[in-house]
């Protein structure tokens, strides 16, 4: 009978330290993931540097203390003692009072010669034995034929559980982390009740972590919202969780102390761009992607629950979606950050303009105007957000220059501003502060707002103070207006529209009529809050066919995210049109040097801005004329009618 158990013990399924093992209930789990649990619990906590060493053996005082650690007694051990507890463990000793606690509970025992031996190294089978004397069982349930009754229940109970060895062999430190996670799982002899109740804690199986107040705002500070309920949230747990399913061990019925994500799967994050009827577009790793949702799937939203369909609709540019995948790559839920952890808005400039938010930009993924770049690419003045959990900033360069005519309700408070007809809400203190009764900016004064990624004001500077204080581009329009001050004084000023290669159209004041500057590529300087214009000068160089797949323009490289404008006439008689273009649409293409208004390179040599006269045909509109006096001609023969 006693070789029938010994061959039966020597089947256990793993060898110790093996890549996935297991803590709770049919999980699989790696050696350092469990050995977290037992971390949280207090039972392990490495040597000075925090290292678990799951390698080393465990001496009889270490697993005493580690064992008294996971009892019912776990607060019981006095550091003052007097008494020697075995002529081996002097009261001086650092183990004494474990031993000791660890003796008077019946957990443990020393030898017939009075001794206990606390630097042996705990065998397998003693190991064993004092975990099934916390389970409440005694040597009067297995028998005289020690430690075979005792392996024998073990394996019976799923205590031993991914553990080989032989019984009088050293138990390492991982091994000793297989074994207490097993214990909290088991249940206690002649109950119902697992033993991590004895030390008032639960293992919640399978449950979601669904969203912190950084994800919903509804959720108390310090708590996380789950599909088993809401707990307080232990700093052990790592934020990273959120969104992922796992087993979670709660404590005293209210705070989870340690979870383990499911390794049924894998979780998937992407910071959301935009989103096509059933197609989510974001960044995943700083990588454009996307992922088909069907309508029907789960969907967290926050503390709510839903399906993705209804969900759609919270799905805005810097939303954070987590998708679990199963084995096969299918979804089967997701969760919805609306995008409250995307911080900001920042305005770049010198020095750590980013430290409100993070260290330093090293390892952060940018994207700037919706293209992968490099921190070095910022320019003063760009418009930042952060995403921490993901380590990614979107950038927008989007200025927008005009005349600051008023704001609402009023400049004390403002909440929106209208500049040159046109009013933009405002989002951030920078801007508020800037446009404010407070800032520098007046009614009347040329500014530039910089718009942030919802089109609203992040910051606003007076015109010229941008990254660029000269501007270049192709006016079409002049002329003056009417403006109130903030002091209610009526006054006029003359201004021009001009169009910048990205396409933007600014209005500036000017000190004198600029009439005859319209349809001219021009620069602009400021003086005194006004544009000064001068002629932009000769464009040549720049000729030959167009290789959109090399990027060239005869042996002129064209950076990949050049602006090109093309523009109707350089006539002051004509009606003002043009459009922005890409390289693509000129492919093959012939330019020549007549057809080139104006370019500037970046460093690397390549044309960034560029303006043509009249390549595309693009900027024209076609349609019939059924009826038309003289001077309607004269234009439509212009616009191609």
């Amino acid at each position: 009978m006693i070789k029938k158990i010994f061959a039966v013990i020597l089947t256990a399924a793993l060898v110790i330290g093996g890549a996935c093992v297991s803590a709770f209930a049919n999980s699989g789990y790696s050696l350092a993931e469990q050995a977290g649990v037992l971390k949280s619990l207090g039972v392990m906590q490495g040597d000075p540097d925090g290292n678990l060493r799951l390698n080393d053996t465990v001496t009889r005082a270490e697993y005493t203390k580690m064992i008294t650690a996971m009892s019912a007694v776990r607060n019981a051990a006095s550091s003052s003692l007097s008494v020697s507890p075995f002529s081996d463990v002097p009261y001086t000793h650092w183990a004494a009072p474990y031993v000791r606690l660890a003796v008077s509970n019946g957990y443990v025992s020393g030898y017939t010669d009075s001794t206990f031996r606390p630097q042996n190294n705990v065998t397998y089978a003693e190991a064993v034995t004092i975990a099934l004397k916390l389970l409440g069982y005694t040597n009067d349930d297995f028998g005289a034929a020690w430690p075979y009754g005792q392996m024998g229940t073990a394996e019976n109970l799923g205590l031993t559980k991914d553990i080989t060895g032989g019984f009088d062999s050293p138990l390492s430190r991982g091994a000793c982390v297989i074994l207490l996670n097993n214990l909290l799982d088991t249940k206690l002899k002649g109950s119902s009740q697992k033993y991590a109740g004895v030390i008032d804690c639960e293992i919640k199986e399978g449950i979601i972590l669904i969203a912190t107040k950084n994800e919903d705002a509804t959720v108390a500070e310090g708590k996380v919202f789950t599909t088993a309920g809401t707990f307080k949230i232990s700093d052990n747990v790592s934020r990273d969780y959120i969104g992922a399913r796992g087993d979670a061990l709660v404590r005293n019925g209210d705070e989870i102390i340690s979870f383990i994500s499911s390794g049924n799967g894998r979780t998937e994050k992407m910071v959301v761009y935009s989103t096509l009827n059933d197609v989510v577009i974001g960044y995943e790793g700083g990588e454009l992607t996307q992922v088909t949702v069907p309508a029907a799937t789960t969907a967290y939203v926050g503390a709510s629950v839903s399906n993705y369909a209804a969900a759609q609709q919270k799905l805005n540019m810097g939303s954070v979606v987590t998708f679990q995948k199963d084995l096969k790559g299918n979804i089967e839920y997701i969760c919805v950050n609306e995008g409250a952890t995307l911080q900001g808005p920042m305005i770049v400039s010198g020095g750590a303009w980013y430290s409100p938010y993070c260290d330093s930009l090293d390892g952060v993924t940018v994207i700037r105007s919706g293209v992968k770049a490099s921190a070095s690419e910022l320019k003063i003045n760009d418009v930042a957000y952060y995403t921490p959990e993901l380590k990614m900033m979107f950038v927008y360069s989007n200025p927008k220059t005009g005349i600051y005519e008023s704001a609402s309700p009023n400049k004390d408070m403002p909440s929106s501003v209208t500049v040159s007809g046109v009013t933009y809400q405002i989002e951030g203190a920078a801007a508020f502060t800037a446009l404010s009764s407070t800032g520098a900016l007046k009614y009347g004064d040329s500014v530039t707002l910089l718009l942030g990624k919802d089109g609203k004001v992040a910051g606003a500077v007076a015109a010229g103070q941008t990254a660029d204080s000269s501007v270049c581009g192709y006016i079409i329009g002049s002329g003056k207006k009417n403006f109130t001050d903030s002091n209610s004084n009526s006054y006029s000023s003359y201004y021009i529209e001009l169009v910048t290669p990205d396409g933007l159209v600014n209005e500036y004041p000017t000190a004198t009529n600029s009439s005859k500057y319209v349809n001219r590529v021009v620069k602009i300087d400021f003086k005194n809050g006004k544009a000064t214009i001068k002629s932009a000068g000769s464009a040549s160089g720049v000729s030959g066919i167009v290789d959109a797949s090399a990027g060239k323009i005869g042996s002129s490289e064209i950076a990949s995210d050049a602006n090109i404008l093309d523009v109707s006439s350089v006539s002051g008689g004509d009606i003002s049109l043009y459009k922005k273009v890409y390289l693509k649409r000129l492919d093959g293409a012939k330019i020549n040097n007549d057809s080139v208004l104006y370019y500037t390179k970046n460093s690397s040599g390549e044309i960034n801005n560029l303006i043509l006269l009249d390549v595309t045909g693009d900027l024209y509109s076609y349609g019939y004329v059924q009826k038309a006096d003289k001077q309607f001609v004269r234009l439509a023969r212009k616009i191609h009618f």
